[in-house]
Order: structure tokens, then sequence, then C-alpha cells
């Protein structure tokens, strides 16, 4: 067993690894193959452990071992480039009517792919800035019509109230109205604004921030309005617009609003925009006259505990909506849309 120590290797599998390892690590994996070679020929025997080396060293030859591929060569940039813009300037002057149209066509190109990349992040950035678009829903209606099937945003408003008594993965439910251009009146100035309906938590659910006001309590009464900062600059200036009292017009309605809170503009990439919100309790409750299930006459967002409750969720509510609207629940069905 002790001649085995003194055994020496095959030389040629070492000098075939000293050739090709890189040389910061040739030193100690030799050590190491010499190594294992002696306790492998103490314990196999020399001839099995002259094959073990020659396998382990054939391992080795991969390219993050191999010196040759760790030699990069160092490329003279400027020289490249300098040698590209006097091959182009000689193309111009040999060519200049192709080379002339080669660079328009590469000019309108880039401009369109910029445009185009423009447009497609500013599309993707539209209601993104909601903190919580990933659990926020809207609730649409589906009625078919023969071979058709029509989609719009509109449900039946009473059933607010029945998804928050009866629905648990509905964390918190909203009900709106679409934007729409009424007249107001402040003082001696009349104007024409674009607003809306909405309940209680409108401004819990969605990320309008509120620069005066609490959102708790914004719209916690009917006679509450909240107006855009820039509505309140443009009728109060640098006076303090909460408690002001603005007149609202809309056919033959007239009303007057309490200013409760003012919210940040609008940002651009929403896909609503509106200058002031008003109370759904006054929606609901003074303008609806006719509040069935059959009329669908608000909108409403829901916030999920969950997002992977979109359909248990929605199934709820299109349960809700069949057991409360027995003429068209066989071709009207509500569902949640993210």
């Amino acid at each position: 067993m002790s001649s085995n120590r003194h055994m020496t290797p095959y030389q040629w599998p070492i000098r075939f690894f000293r050739w090709f390892c890189r040389a910061d690590v040739v030193e100690d994996i030799e050590g190491d193959l010499l190594e294992r070679f002696e306790v492998r020929s103490e314990r196999q025997g020399h001839k099995k452990a002259q094959r073990l080396l020659i396998k382990d060293v054939l391992q080795l030859f991969r390219p993050g071992m191999i010196k040759f591929f760790n030699n990069k060569q160092k490329l003279n940039y400027y020289d490249m480039f300098k040698h590209n813009i006097t091959l182009s300037f000689r193309n111009f002057r040999r060519h200049p009517g192709n080379f002339a149209i080669n660079m328009v066509g590469l000019t309108a190109g880039l401009i369109c792919t910029l445009l185009i990349y423009l447009w497609v992040s500013d599309e993707l950035s539209v209601d993104k800035y909601h903190e919580n678009k990933d659990n926020l829903f809207q609730i649409m209606s589906n009625m078919e019509n023969g071979d058709e099937i029509y989609t719009w945003r509109g449900v039946p408003g009473v059933l607010l109230e029945e998804i928050q008594a009866t629905v648990p993965e509905a964390k918190m439910t909203v009900a709106t109205t679409d934007p729409h251009e009424y007249a107001l009146k402040y003082e001696e100035t009349s104007f024409k604004a674009l607003g809306r309906f909405a309940s209680p938590d409108y401004f819990k659910m969605f990320s309008f921030p509120l620069v005066a006001g609490n959102p708790e309590t914004a719209l916690s009464d009917k006679a509450n309005v909240v107006i855009s900062e820039s509505m309140a600059e443009k009728l109060f200036g640098s006076e303090n617009p909460i408690g002001k009292t603005l007149d609202w017009f809309f056919w033959d309605f007239h009303e007057q609003f309490v200013v409760s809170a003012v919210m940040e503009d609008i940002p651009n990439n929403s896909s609503e925009h509106f200058e002031f919100v008003l109370s759904w309790d006054y929606y609901h409750n003074d303008l609806i006259t006719y509040k069935v299930w059959g009329n669908f006459y608000g909108r409403l967002m829901v916030i999920l505990n969950d997002p992977d409750q979109q359909y248990a969720a929605g199934e709820k509510i299109d349960a809700i909506f069949e057991q409360n609207n027995e003429n068209d629940k066989d071709r009207i069905n509500l569902f949640l849309t993210n």
C-alpha cells in the first residue's frame, strides 16, 4: 500500500490540463488533481486512479476553465467609429440621392418607433396610479339579443346595498355615475363643468388625493360637493373654499351644495376626467324616482379582499340580480372586470 503513495500519474493529462487551464487557477486545481490521484491510488489501485484522473481533466475542459475564452479582444472603438463616418461620407459624395433617401427612411422609421413607444407607454399607464388597482373591479352588464351580445357599464343602483350586505368577498363597494356636464353658479359667476355623483367611500377607493377636507367625510352628507383644485382657484382665488356654497342646475332641478373638500386635478392618464363630485345619496334619493332592478342607472365598483375571488364574487352578484329581476335574468347577466 505504501508503494502506491509514490506512484506518479500519466504526464500527458497533466500537461494537457496545464495547456488549457486559466493561469489564475491552474496551480490550485492541479494540486487538487494530484492529491485526489494519490488517494484513489491507495484505495482503488493505480490503474483506476489513472483513468479517473483522465476523466477529471476532460471534465475540466469547458469554457469557464479554458484560458482562450478568457482573453477578450480589445477593440478600438474610436477607429471603428472614424472608419464608419469616412465610409458614410464617401457614399454620400458618390451617391447623394440614395444617401438622402436612406436618411429620410431611417429618420421616419425612428420617429414612428418613438411615437408608437410613447403611445403604448401612455396607454399602459392609464388608471395605474390607483393604490387599489390590483383588487379593483367594475361590475358590468351583458345582454344577449339573438346572436348578438351587448355590454355596458350601467347596473341597477339598488345593487349597492345588497352587495354591501351579502357579498363578503367585496371589501368595499362604491356607486358612481358617468361624468356629465352640469351648470354651476357661484355668486354672479355661471359656468359649466364636468361632474359626477359618488357614494361616500369614493375617495377611499380611488387615489384622487384631497388637498383640503377629509376623504372619510367628504361625501357623507348629500349636500356636499368636492371640487377640483383648478375650480377652487378659479372661483375662490386664495380664499378657503371649504364651506362655500355652489348652485347646481340640471334640467328643472336646482340645488345648493356646500364645498366639503378640494381634490387634486384629475391626472392626464386617467380614463375619466371631471371637475367636481356630488353625493350619490342626493342622486339616488332625490333624482332617481324609478328605483327598480330593471333600471340600470348606476355604475358600481368593488375592491375584493383577494383578486382571485373575481369569479366567485361575480357569480354571487349575478345571482342577486337574477333573484330580484325575474324579467331579465335569462338575457342579462352581471360580471366583474378589472
